[in-house]
C-alpha cells in the first residue's frame, strides 16, 4: 500500500483526505400499522415493520408509540429515523436498513 492511500474500516482503500461516508437515513412514510418506507443516503429503500418490535418491548418512553396516531409522528433528525423531541426512541440505522430489527 502506498503512503497515498489508507484502509477505511471495512478494508477498502480509499485515498488520504476522503471522509468515509456514513449511511443515513433520508426520507420515510407511513405505509401502514406500524410499517415506515425508509430510502437511505445510498438510495436503497426498505419497509420496516416496527410491529413486532413494540410488541415485545415495554418502556415509559416507548409505550406511548404503540398508540398509532403517536407511532406515526416519527421525524428524520440528523440522518435518523427518530420519535419525541429528546428521541425517545430510535434504533441504529443499519438496522434499519437491512429491514428489520
Amino acid at each position: 500500500m502506498d503512503e497515498n492511500t489508507r484502509l477505511k474500516d471495512n478494508g477498502e482503500k480509499r485515498k488520504n483526505h476522503q471522509k468515509a461516508v456514513s449511511l443515513q437515513v433520508v426520507a420515510a412514510q407511513w405505509v401502514e400499522g406500524y410499517k415506515v418506507a425508509i430510502r437511505f443516503s445510498d438510495d436503497t429503500r426498505q419497509v420496516v415493520d416496527f410491529g413486532p418490535y413494540l410488541a415485545t418491548h415495554t418502556h415509559p418512553y416507548i409505550d406511548p408509540y404503540k398508540d398509532p396516531e403517536q407511532f406515526k409522528t416519527f421525524q428524520i433528525e440528523r440522518g435518523n429515523l427518530v420519535w419525541g423531541e429528546d428521541w425517545d426512541m430510535i434504533f441504529p440505522t443499519w438496522k434499519l436498513h437491512r429491514g428489520h430489527l
